[in-house]
């Protein structure tokens, strides 16, 4: 399901590794500062996050309810913060239901999702590098 897809997501770009805003530039294709569903399916896809064998119905409905975990207030678009704000979200996840969303810090209690050799040593949460420290590879030239 959806929190299958959003580990999925996290550890392509650990391994690639990108920060969420140089993933987040990377599927803005219009470089207009907002994802719609379009983006985000064929990002997916071009990043290599959709699992072998999985139907297209399947992948359209995961897919959809990753979209609608990330956007906020019912929006119709996916931006930078909504993005980054899933993929740093390190309490533990409720992607069940669309109104438990990164932002709004409503949860249930679940596993936390890792990413490798990311975890806080003291607390186990997921943690990225801040902007300041980054030296991905992507932000050499931009």
């Amino acid at each position: 399901g959806t929190k299958a897809l959003l580990l999925r997501l996290r550890w392509t770009l650990a391994a690639a590794q990108l920060w969420p805003a140089d993933a987040f530039r990377l599927l803005d294709v219009g470089n207009n500062g907002c994802l719609q569903r379009k983006d985000l399916t064929s990002g997916l896809e071009r990043l290599g996050v959709r699992s072998e064998g999985l139907s297209q119905e399947r992948w359209t409905r995961q897919v959809e309810n990753l979209f609608r975990w990330m956007a906020q207030d019912d929006r119709e678009v996916i931006f930078l913060e909504d993005f980054r704000a899933a993929l740093e979200f390190s309490e533990a996840l409720s992607v069940a239901s669309p109104v438990a969303s990164p932002a709004s810090g409503q949860a249930n209690a679940s596993p936390k999702i890792l990413a490798p050799n990311s975890a806080s040593p003291t607390t186990g949460a997921f943690v990225w590098p801040s902007d300041a420290a980054n030296t991905s590879p992507l932000r050499s030239g931009a």
